[in-house]
């Protein structure tokens, strides 16, 4: 099975989540929300405080972020060309960077 992080355990992100831990994958997940990354942590997920490690290791990185907010990252991936993140590192770089500005 996959090792996926998983950014973003809101409405929508956290069901996704513990769908993924229920097929068998294994998912460590970032939210700014503690009360979500409990909520991921009692599904069986691993729960982390930072967007770094929750991208370290794993074979996929998924994000679900608010769309109606349209915070600065979620501009910036919503803009990123197709491709842009080689890997997952490259994605971390590229969440900072829209963080930042």
């Amino acid at each position: 099975m996959a090792q996926i992080g998983f950014i973003g355990l809101g409405n929508m992100g956290l069901p996704m989540a513990q769908n993924l831990i229920k097929a068998g994958h294994a998912v460590c997940g970032y939210d700014v929300s503690a009360a979500a990354l409990d909520r991921l942590s009692a599904a069986g997920g691993i729960a982390v405080r930072s967007l770094d490690v929750a991208s370290m290791g794993v074979d996929l990185v998924i994000s679900m972020l608010p769309a109606r907010e349209r915070p600065p990252v979620a501009r910036a991936l919503s803009k990123a060309p197709e491709g842009r993140w080689r890997s997952c590192g490259d994605f971390v770089r590229a969440l900072r960077a829209a963080a930042r500005s």
